[in-house]
């Protein structure tokens, strides 16, 4: 059953999805019984053609359980993570090496403040 489950998933090269979070969250919504529409849906639902002023291509994205989201990893939010640190007396890190604690207490920081349209 397990092997059947891992052979079905979709691909992620390219994607910037983290396989971590995206085969723990892939699982336990094809194990909820859910993943046969969500999960195609989340791997081709960000729209890689919308006009931007940056390449944004190489960007990484985290599933974030609680929120039931995603999250880009892109330049911006790698500031706001940095500032949040800061403003939290936390030892400064890349976001990669944060245990699942912390990502999760930065995933409600981060939902609490999200950026004002003008900072995007």
């Amino acid at each position: 059953m397990l092997v059947q489950v891992l052979t079905d998933l979709p691909t992620l090269e390219g994607t910037g999805y983290d396989l971590d979070d995206f085969m723990e969250a892939s699982l336990s919504q094809r194990i909820e019984g859910g993943a046969g529409e969500a999960v195609p849906a989340a791997a081709v639902g960000q729209d890689r053609d919308s006009p931007s002023h940056m390449d944004h291509s190489k960007d990484k994205r985290y599933y974030d359980k609680s929120g039931k989201d995603w999250h880009e990893w892109n330049p911006n939010e790698d500031r706001v993570y940095h500032q949040y640190l800061q403003d939290n007396h936390q030892k400064d890190r890349d976001f990669a090496q944060a245990n699942s604690r912390e990502r999760v207490d930065y995933f409600k920081w981060r939902h609490a403040h999200p950026d004002s349209p003008d900072k995007r």
